[in-house]
């Protein structure tokens, strides 16, 4: 699988650098058409600027017209009144020119016409606008201002310049007056516009708005001043960016069929690397991880390294079959020797130790009694004879399991399953050892239900419930409560349970139990012994019946032995 991955990280990496190729050509690209754009930008702005002077040169022509200084002059200072009438009214009439102002040197108005089709407008001179004729461009050899007016949605175009006579060439003197001409801002204005600038032109009397750009469009923005330099509207020229139109279809065009060509490669490469790589390799991996050969047997077909690889791994795995078969073998006549030897060691422990003892007991119980240099009273009599039951009672109980034991461990219980109320077997057992708990004042409560019936060896579970039913009368203090259980659980078993309210144990100890190789032996409140064989027979017998058992326990609040049985189904005989 890591060559799979080698092989994915390297087309991975051969993609993104392809990618990163074609994005790195797209952003060189873009910043060379911004340069572009740029150049064009300053190139359309020098041409706006000098379609704006032309439009000022076309008033100021008229303004600082050579031949009308000295009927200006003569007008101004009225030696020839009817002047207006042959110049300023044919002014008006024959050019594009609607408003005349001429002011004297004390910029008093002394004559005001205009086209009546158009509204009145104040006066146009001002301190700035005088400022600027004065200080501004000279205009052959006049200096002028160019400025607009704004009447509601009427935008008029003013120009003004001193008025000198013919004889101060350089006008050195101070002006004899000031003449002023305007025309209207209209359509045909605007059109000069738009051809001298092949842009569209639009107005916007709102000075605040800005204009919204569309796709492949460049504007130029140019304000309109009044006579005190203020803006009353605006100028847009707007003009097609057709390099950029231009660029970006060729970009989108490349784009697309860059992307087409690795789609292409990418199916090509990945069709090829799977069926000459991925797909042998997959079958071999997972070969190898499952340990199947059947994974392989289309890949050593192949006449390329990987069914020479393929063929060299099922050679493998027939040697490791048979390593694994003699291992198995091994390892099961392993586990059966030492299964044999912790029965031994535990059969010898139990015939050394725990039978040893209450033999014992017995013994010098006995020949205390039988000595003839003692008088016995009544009472020690009694005490004797309770202790010697008791001790034979142990005694019988440990015999009794330990011949069950060694009969289940030579195979000779016979395995006989049949129709059993478990409430009956449950009743039994507390039968046989209420005598037992009556001499700890302990109560026996038979809770298990009467309507559970299983298919179940009657002697086997009998075993079960007496070894650990006697458990807890053994580990349960005096007055104390044992009680035996029995319910169908939601998997559909017959759950039975022992339960007391005894000493309890520990977790240490509770992992120990149901196992023949360690030995777990507590002593009960009573002094009573125990080997721990009686639970390791309940667990043969309720697993043979294909049951489970387990134990829950708490010190100090007593300990709950629970085990399974299959309900309602035939039980098989297990055969030795």
């Amino acid at each position: 699988m890591k060559v799979q991955k080698r092989i994915a990280m390297i087309f991975i990496v051969s993609l993104v650098l392809l990618l990163l190729t074609i994005v790195a050509y797209l952003y060189i690209n873009k910043v060379g058409h911004e340069n572009i754009q740029a150049e064009e930008l300053k190139a359309k702005e020098y041409a706006v600027d000098i379609a704006i002077q032309n439009s000022g040169d076309y008033l100021m022509k008229f303004a600082v017209d050579y031949t009308l200084w000295d009927e200006l002059v003569r007008f101004i200072n009225k030696y020839d009144s009817a002047w207006a009438g042959d110049n300023i009214n044919t002014l008006i009439k024959t050019t594009h020119i609607k408003y005349v102002w001429i002011f004297n040197q004390n910029r008093d108005i002394v004559h005001y016409l205009q086209d009546k089709s158009y509204p009145k407008i104040e006066t146009p001179l001002s301190s700035y606008c005088i400022k600027k004729i004065m200080s501004g461009k000279k205009y052959s050899k006049h200096r002028f201002c160019h400025f607009y007016l704004r009447h509601d949605d009427i935008i008029i175009e003013v120009a003004g310049a001193t008025v000198h006579g013919s004889d101060d060439i350089d006008r050195k003197t101070r002006p004899e007056g000031y003449f002023f001409i305007a025309r209207i801002i209209d359509s045909v204005s605007i059109d000069d516009l738009e051809i001298l600038t092949n842009s569209e032109v639009q107005l916007e009397l709102d000075t605040g708005k800005v204009h919204e750009i569309g796709d492949f469009e460049t504007f130029i923005e140019k304000r309109l001043r009044n006579q005190n330099g203020l803006p009353i509207a605006k100028l847009f020229f707007i003009s097609e960016d057709k390099i950029g139109r231009s660029e970006d279809k060729f970009s989108k065009i490349y784009l697309a069929v860059n992307i087409v060509v690795i789609l292409i490669l990418m199916i090509f490469t990945f069709t090829m690397i799977k069926k000459n790589v991925s797909t042998p390799l997959g079958r071999i991996a997972k070969s190898l991880d499952t340990g199947d050969v059947k994974h392989i047997q289309l890949t050593k077909s192949r006449d390329d390294e990987f069914g020479q690889i393929a063929m060299l791994i099922e050679e493998s795995f027939r040697y490791r079959e048979q390593l694994e078969n003699s291992s198995e073998q091994i390892q099961f006549k392993n586990d059966k020797l030492q299964e044999l030897n912790a029965t031994k060691d535990k059969f010898f422990s139990i015939i050394a130790h725990d039978l040893k003892n209450p033999f014992g007991v017995i013994l010098q119980t006995t020949e205390f009694l039988a000595n003839p240099d003692y008088d016995h009273s009544k009472e020690e009599f009694m005490d004797f004879s309770k202790d010697l039951n008791f001790t034979a009672k142990n005694l019988f109980n440990l015999l009794e399991n330990l011949l069950t034991w060694a009969r289940s461990q030579k195979g000779t219980i016979k395995f006989e399953p049949s129709t059993q109320k478990i409430h009956d077997l449950s009743e039994t057992t507390k039968s046989v050892l209420n005598t037992q708990a009556y001499a700890k004042k302990i109560t026996i409560i038979n809770n298990v239900a009467e309507d559970i019936v299983c298919d179940c060896d009657r002697n086997m579970i009998l075993t079960v419930f007496r070894n650990l039913t006697s458990n807890a009368i053994k580990f349960t203090n005096e007055e104390g409560e044992i009680r035996l259980s029995g319910k169908i659980n939601d998997s559909g078993e017959a759950e039975f349970s022992v339960s007391d309210n005894g000493v309890g144990m520990s977790d240490e100890n509770m992992k120990k139990l149901f196992r023949i190789d360690v030995n777990v032996s507590t002593i009960g409140t009573s002094q009573e012994k125990g080997t721990g064989l009686g639970l390791i027979l309940c667990k043969e017998f309720v697993e043979r019946h294909g049951g489970r058992i387990w134990v829950d326990s708490k010190i100090g609040e007593g300990s709950k032995f629970s085990f399974t049985l299959p309900l309602k189904q035939e039980i098989i005989e297990e055969s030795k």
